[in-house]
């Protein structure tokens, strides 16, 4: 949902999301439990908004747009009937 808003994300510690931001670039990562951290995550964010908005759009219409699932779908069907 952030993305497809073009709201770059904040995660924090090692999961699927914090993985998911790192491999696509469309946010930031707390790495430690501590305010400075979350404050240099938030500074990064903040000094490039722009261009991390537009990485969250182009990464929701690769990987999520109507067209992307249809398609997902289709080769699944595909492979599926074989």
């Amino acid at each position: 949902e952030s993305l497809g808003l073009r709201k770059p994300v904040i995660s924090t510690g090692e999961n699927t999301v914090s993985d998911w931001v790192k491999k696509h670039g469309t946010g930031a990562v707390v790495n430690a439990p501590s305010p400075e951290a979350w404050n240099a995550s938030i500074a990064l964010v903040e000094r490039n908004y722009e261009a991390l908005s537009n990485r969250c759009c182009e990464t929701f219409q690769k990987e999520f747009s109507e067209t992307t699932w249809v398609n997902n779908i289709l080769d699944l069907y595909e492979q599926s009937a074989i």
